[in-house]
């Protein structure tokens, strides 16, 4: 098996299991004369669609492993998967699940589904999940449901389109198990209607352990109680290739399975339900017996008597009627209903066993003929007179309640009563009287009697009514109606014989086509009676003498010199009523009514036996005469069963057989010469007179025999080179008889003895036995000797010995013979030789390979981005790990990322190389990876004062960046792009900016201030100078380089100046720009930065209304200069 893996809780909630085999017949058997030979069990057979859950479920998903026995154990607290349905089947027929476990499957359901989607389910599943599930913040929850809705919802005919909760689903499907659903979850074949048990070794058997018979064209499942398996082929009714063209299950229903727990192909998802009844007789000590899978029940008046569980593997119990007969309220005598429920629904294996004692039936009626004679009933064969009477009665039993609708017919006879005829059409038939028509209870009360007299026989009016009344007849069961009035005269030219036929319909309870059970008129076959008087006797007999030995076997052929031969009489009648037995050997023996004759040198062994044997040679009386007896001459025993008033009366096939005396083989041999004399009675049928008379006549017979001694003849046993013999190895034997003994054969080491070989003149033959063999000439025996045939072991050891393979258990070989094996490939291990060689021996017969691990080279590197501190370099064994993984270093501007293992095949991320087990040359990798740095990129005047806000960004270590200078109002640079390498830190891009230059028209002004501005303009200019190296150098190297190679020229110089009238006049700098004092009318920013109010425009506007009157005349003398 394989089957079944049981870990599912829905699994739990559902097991039918089949019967033990072998415990039934340990208890009474059924009665070998009145048992059917077979029981006809009726069954409906429902094929089921697989839904992932309750059908089919996957024993590996989150399913089956919330779903485990334990759960339905701590839910009914008794065994797992029992208890699970009702004491009581429902008011449909079929077992009820009770509420908590449904319950409890519901809500098994609703975790399985909110915790996994099997994604290779069947459309059934999806189906289901589809219509129970929703998602609620990213998470899929199940609806539970509750039980009362969900019950009155399915009992008002809600189908699988309904189910819209875990309990709906639970409901339905445990509900729906043994019934048809309108082809959405079940459906029912007509395939089948019978399910036949055969009755083997007295007990009713159908198993799977017999080759099955599926005949859908007969609607039958059957065995072949003839052939039974060396082993079990399951059990599969609905394959495809069983039913072939009677199938009546169409897509998706009649699929079988084909998956990875099963190859084979066969339809496991099917239920079957078979309705009876049965007799209980305490006495009987009935039992019930089933084995296999899944789910079973048994019901026995509609009460739980055999609870074999939900889904399970192969399991077997017994049911005991008596044990269980007070809880169920069963009454000895009475019949009582029998309900059985059958399910498979799981692969890889569906197993079904059978067994009981029990005569499962749904009707039955016996009929009997009774033919009697002035009262005395005859029995069948008797002999009457010609021209006597046999009165005629016919008699039927009814073995089922509402029994009616009959009809008699007696086709040989010529009888017919019933239904809408009543004839009397055979040969001599009379009615002495009237006919009576009598019904009686089973305890013998009458319950109706009718009749009709002779007279009216041709009166139709008169018949009808005989008739109806006759037609109305309703018979419970064992209730027993008689027809009698008929008789017929003997006839001398013919017997007395009837056939009687009985049609009767019962109110049966019968499956329908919807599988519910209803009460149905239904024909019951009921097996034919019949009935015959002999007329006549001829007298006849047969007389055998013989030879035989203690035991009675008879010598055939010579024999032995003092061999004990038994002479036995054998006389046997032929006819019936036969007597007077006597019997006259030449040899001397003698047995009359004169006296009994024991010849001499005959002997008596313990007594001489006279039996009376039937001619089955079963023993009806026997007399035995003790050696004393003889001694004494008191055989009047003999001769009171042999001739007294209570003689022995033979009927045909009797013999009367005399044993006990023998002779010992001598040189005369023994001889046998007799006459046996036996009486018996001729019936002469006078025709005048229509009587019969009877003479008794004597019929004479003879038999005669003899056997010799046997010729002596030289029997030698010898050996062939493999061994010995020893024993008496020269005899002198007898001809046509056998050696007195065989001698012992012993083989050399290493051999066995094969047999004998015997060699006659005529040549050689193999002996299965020497002591059997017939010696007719000299005879030469030679034992004949083989080479043992001796198991060897193959094994896959480490250096250790340890196995890391499973022995090989190698087909037997011949002692003496080279055997070679090679060895098998081991991953990670390394074998001392690919091929061995031993030669048999008596024993120690063992190749052993020995492994040893392979060693891999392990190797710690990086990716070039940084170093590793450690032993870098290992010899790893096969499946073993590093002792240490070194230490990561990264490189300047790089993070360390992580290892990867990089083998032959594949390069893939692990946490810690020291535990990975190495099983090929292996190469771990430290990976860092590149770090990000911020670079800044600062926009700034001359003097170093940032302009704008400085712009800081991202680059990757060791990278090349390029900014672009941006455009400032009302200033220019002469800077291009830039370009730097990142590092770690101290990123940093300048750009520098000077104002661009502002001309103002010059002014005609005649005030003598002006001629004093040049003096004041020369002064100015050397404040300026002076301050230069303090307040405008700027800090940075690329400022400063800037600087170095910057030319003076007018605009430098115009520059300057504004600089300088910006410190004169107190403009104060915040790091954002200049602001003006705080007795200036505007207090406005003048940078140019984000944000600031002031322009360039408002600098030199604020410069020129701080500046002097002549502030004019100097800008021109300056930019007199600047043009000079």
């Amino acid at each position: 098996m394989k089957k079944k893996t049981i870990s599912l809780g829905l699994v739990v909630v559902m097991i039918i299991t089949t019967v033990l085999s072998g415990v039934v017949s340990k208890d009474k058997n059924v009665s070998a004369a009145q048992a059917p030979k077979t029981l006809k069990m009726p069954i409906i057979i429902y094929d089921h669609l697989s839904d992932n859950l309750l059908f089919e479920y996957d024993l590996n998903n989150q399913f089956s492993n919330n779903l485990s026995l334990e759960n339905i154990t701590e839910l009914l607290e008794q065994d797992a998967g029992k208890g699970l349905v009702e004491d009581t089947l429902g008011e449909n027929g079929r077992p009820v699940y009770k509420q908590k476990v449904v319950e409890k499957v519901a809500s098994l359901v609703k975790s399985y589904m909110e915790n996994t989607y099997y994604s290779n389910g069947t459309d059934l599943y999806k189906k289901i999940y589809t219509q129970i599930t929703k998602k609620q913040n990213k998470k899929t929850v199940a609806t539970l449901g509750d039980y009362n809705s969900t019950r009155a919802k399915f009992d008002k005919g809600a189908g699988v389109d309904d189910i819209k909760s875990c309990m709906d689903y639970a409901y339905y499907r445990l509900n729906n198990f043994w019934c048809e659903t309108n082809n959405q979850v079940s459906k029912k074949t007509n395939a089948y209607s019978t399910l036949q048990l055969d009755l083997i070794n007295n007990l009713y058997r159908f198993s799977n352990d017999y080759e099955i018979n599926y005949d859908p064209e007969n609607k039958l499942i059957s065995q072949n109680s003839n052939n039974l398996l060396s082993q079990e082929v399951g059990f599969y009714p609905l394959d495809k290739n069983v039913l072939k063209n009677h199938s009546d299950l169409t897509a998706p229903f009649g699929t079988e399975m084909y998956n990875k727990y099963d190859k084979k192909n066969h339809n496991y998802h099917f239920s079957m339900k078979a309705k009876c009844q049965f007799l209980f007789e305490k006495s009987d000590n009935l039992k019930f017996k089933f084995s296999g899978d899944d789910d079973v029940y048994l019901f026995i008046d509609n009460k739980l008597a055999l609870d074999i569980g939900g889904a399970h593997l192969k399991r077997s119990e017994v049911l005991n009627v008596n044990e269980v007969a007070k809880k169920l309220g069963l009454i000895d005598g009475e019949v009582y209903s029998f309900d059985f429920f059958y399910m498979e629904r799981h692969t890889t294996d569906s197993n079904i066993m059978i067994e009981t004692n029990m005569i499962l039936e749904q009707a039955d009626a016996k009929t009997e003929v009774v033919y009697k004679n002035n009262g005395k009933t005859l029995t069948q064969y008797d002999s009457l007179n010609v021209g006597e009477n046999i009165d005629v009665e016919y008699i039927l039993t009814a073995g089922n309640d509402k029994m009616g609708n009959m009809k008699f017919v007696d086709d040989t006879l010529g009888v017919t009563i019933g239904k809408d005829t009543l004839s009397l059409n055979g040969k001599d038939l009379n009615v002495s009287d009237k006919i009576k028509v009598e019904v009686k209870d089973k305890n013998g009360n009458v319950k109706d009697s009718f009749f009709i007299d002779k007279q009216d026989l041709t009166d139709n009016k008169k018949v009808k009514e005989f008739l109806d009344k006759f037609n109305g007849v309703k018979l419970n069961k064992e209730d027993k109606i008689t027809v009698s009035g008929i008789s017929k005269k003997i006839n001398y030219d013919s017997v007395a014989q009837s056939n009687l036929n009985v049609e009767i319909t019962a109110d049966l309870k019968k499956y329908t086509d919807n599988g519910t059970i209803e009460e149905t008129p239904t024909d019951i076959p009921v097996t034919p009676s019949t009935n015959i008087v002999i007329p006549r006797n001829e007298i006849a007999a047969d007389f055998d003498l013989k030879f035989v030995d203690s035991n009675g076997k008879a010598f055939e052929g010579n024999l032995k010199r003092g061999t004990k031969v038994f002479e036995e009489y054998n006389v046997t009648a032929k006819s019936d009523n036969m007597k007077d037995m006597t019997i006259v050997d030449k040899n001397g023996f003698k047995i009359t009514k004169e006296g009994l004759i024991i010849p001499e040198g005959y002997f008596v062994e313990d007594s001489l036996t006279f039996s009376l044997v039937d001619k089955n040679n079963k023993e009806i009386d026997k007399v035995s005469i003790s050696k004393a007896d003889l001694k004494n001459g008191n055989a009047s025993a003999v001769f009171e069963k042999l001739y007294g008033n209570n003689q022995w009366i033979m009927n045909n096939g009797d013999s009367i057989v005399i044993s006990g005396m023998y002779k010992e083989m001598d040189n005369s041999g023994v001889e046998a010469d007799a006459t046996a004399t036996l009486s018996g009675p001729i019936p002469n049928y006078d025709k005048n007179n229509n009587k019969l008379s009877v003479e008794w006549k004597k019929v004479t017979l003879k038999d005669i025999d003899q056997l010799s001694p046997l010729k002596l003849l030289n029997v030698k046993f010898i050996a062939d080179k493999h061994g010995i013999v020893r024993g008496d190895v020269n005899q002198e034997v007898e001809y046509e008889s056998s050696v007195s003994s065989v001698p012992t054969p012993i083989p050399d080491k290493g051999y066995e003895f094969l047999g004998w070989e015997k060699t006659v003149s005529q040549g050689v033959s193999i002996s299965e036995n020497p002591s059997s063999e017939i010696i007719l000439e000299d005879t030469l025996f030679t034992a004949k000797f083989g080479p043992l045939s001796y198991n060897y072991i193959v094994k896959y050891v480490d250096e250790e010995g340890n196995p890391l393979l499973p022995e090989k258990h190698a087909d037997k070989k011949k002692y003496g013979e080279p055997v070679v094996e090679m060895a098998e490939e081991i991953e990670g291990y390394a074998v001392d030789s690919n091929k061995k060689e031993i030669t048999i021996d008596v024993e120690n017969n063992e190749i052993v390979f020995v492994y040893k691990k392979k060693i891999y080279n392990v190797k710690f590197t990086t990716d070039g981005n940084g170093v590793i501190d450690g032993k870098k370099d290992y010899k790893v064994k096969y499946d073993e790990t590093v002792e240490k993984t070194p230490n990561e270093i990264a490189n300047e501007g790089y993070t360390f990322n992580g290892w990867t293992k990089k083998t032959k095949n594949e390069e893939i991320a692990v946490e810690d190389p020291s535990k990975e087990h190495i099983k090929e040359d292996t190469v771990f990798i430290a990976h860092y990876v590149i770090n990000e740095y911020d670079y800044t990129v600062r926009y700034v005047d001359e003097n170093g004062n940032s302009l704008i806000n400085d712009v800081t960004k991202k680059a990757k270590y060791n990278t090349d960046v390029t900014e672009e200078p941006v455009e400032i109002e009302g200033y220019e640079t002469s800077d291009k792009a830039k370009t730097i390498k990142i590092k770690t830190k101290d990123n940093l891009i300048i750009f520098v900016y000077k104002q661009k230059e502002i001309e103002t028209p010059p002014e005609t002004t005649t005030e003598e201030p002006t001629t004093e501005q040049p003096t004041t303009e020369e002064t100015i200019t050397e404040e300026a100078t002076t301050e230069e190296p303090t307040t405008e150098q700027p800090t940075t190297e690329e400022q400063t380089t800037e600087n170095a190679d910057e030319e003076t020229t007018s605009e430098n110089k115009i520059t300057k100046y504004v600089d300088y009238q910006i410190k004169k006049n107190n403009y104060t700098s915040d790091g954002n720009g200049y602001k003006a004092p705080s007795s200036y009318v505007s207090t406005s920013t003048i940078s140019p930065k984000t944000g600031y109010e002031s322009t360039w425009k408002g600098i030199v506007a604020g410069i020129a209304m701080s500046a002097v009157a002549g502030a004019a005349g100097v800008f021109g003398v300056i930019k007199k200069k600047k043009y000079n």
